[in-house]
């Protein structure tokens, strides 16, 4: 694009840019057969600790155990779901996961509900 001196803040001569934000919001949910958990907006900041992620994962897993069933986790591989306090989580409270190969959002079917 060229422009003649003082038109370069002319509305033609403009191109608009966007950028993505540096803010986020991370979302939990889930579901199983008959069952369909909360939408649950997560703090980073208390959420993403050892204890957060145990409380939040005994609280659903509790739910559950009351129904005589028990967790299978199918998630991917968002760096969340692999730290290792999650792995922690997950191991303290006894839960499973499903392998999940990468890049397969068709193998897990929470995805058609984002």
């Amino acid at each position: 694009v060229t422009w003649m001196a003082g038109e370069e803040f002319l509305v033609d001569n403009i191109q608009p840019t966007f950028r993505s934000s540096p803010k986020f919001l991370l979302l939990w949910g889930c579901m199983a057969q008959g069952y369909k958990g909360p939408l649950i907006w997560l703090d980073l900041a208390s959420d993403m600790g050892q204890q957060g992620q145990e409380g939040k994962t005994r609280d659903r897993k509790g739910g559950l155990d009351e129904k005589g069933r028990h967790m299978l986790m199918v998630q991917d591989r968002a760096p969340m779901h692999t730290s290792q306090v999650a792995k922690a989580a997950q191991k303290h409270l006894d839960i499973h996961t499903l392998a999940h190969p990468p890049n397969s959002p068709d193998l897990n079917p929470i995805e058609l509900l984002w």
